[in-house]
């Protein structure tokens, strides 16, 4: 099909378990998968449950990406599926202690929906800067030691149990200057995003 450009703008997460490619104990595939389909399961229905729609790219990498609107209650609902997915992911957990870590990018603006065509099988993409931005700030929460990473400009309402705070701005490969960024603060007044104990390694997503 030919491509089709979005007016309106989106936001999009991308989701990933920090170094979840890197896992350095021996643990049984079917272990590993079992917790992947977990993980997958839970994406998913937080993403389309909140009206979005949600893709997966490969390995434990997902995409969910929403339409927005100036009502409150759309953006409401983007906030709490992305801080639910943030609260379930680390009480998955694998054989001898380890945890996951969520690595999600969130941002936002018009997006290129288009179908590739590969060995004869439509393959539907999603291209354009804000998938960019949502794909770098995935891959640089473990070098920030965050669990979430957006532009502070994001049109997201978050559930009053989380608080925002800025981070140190950065500069994103293809994007021009640097991108002012916040977080969601994690301290023993926002219980459900307490880091819990994890041995899951730091490396990059």
């Amino acid at each position: 099909m030919p491509p089709e450009s979005s007016k309106a703008d989106k936001v999009i997460a991308m989701f990933d378990i920090a170094g979840f490619t890197s896992i350095p104990a021996p643990i049984a595939p079917a272990d590993l998968l079992d917790v992947l389909q977990e993980y997958l399961d839970t994406v998913f229905q937080m993403v389309e449950s909140s009206g979005g729609t949600a893709r997966h790219l490969n390995g434990n990498a997902v995409v969910g990406i929403w339409p927005v609107d100036t009502a409150p209650l759309s953006r409401e609902r983007i906030g709490r599926a992305i801080v639910e997915v943030l609260v379930r992911v680390p009480t998955l957990a694998l054989p001898g202690g380890l945890r996951c870590v969520p690595a999600v990018g969130v941002a936002s603006g018009p997006i290129l929906h288009a179908s590739l065509s590969v060995a004869g099988k439509k393959i539907p993409v999603s291209l354009g800067e804000s998938m960019n931005l949502a794909m770098r700030l995935s891959s640089s929460c473990s070098a920030m030691k965050k669990r979430i990473l957006f532009p502070t400009s994001l049109p997201v309402i978050w559930p009053p149990s989380v608080e925002v705070e800025e981070v140190t701005p950065i500069i994103v490969k293809g994007m021009a200057g640097q991108v002012q960024l916040a977080s969601l603060k994690e301290k023993e007044a926002n219980p459900p995003l307490q880091t819990p104990a994890s041995r899951m390694p730091a490396a990059g997503v």
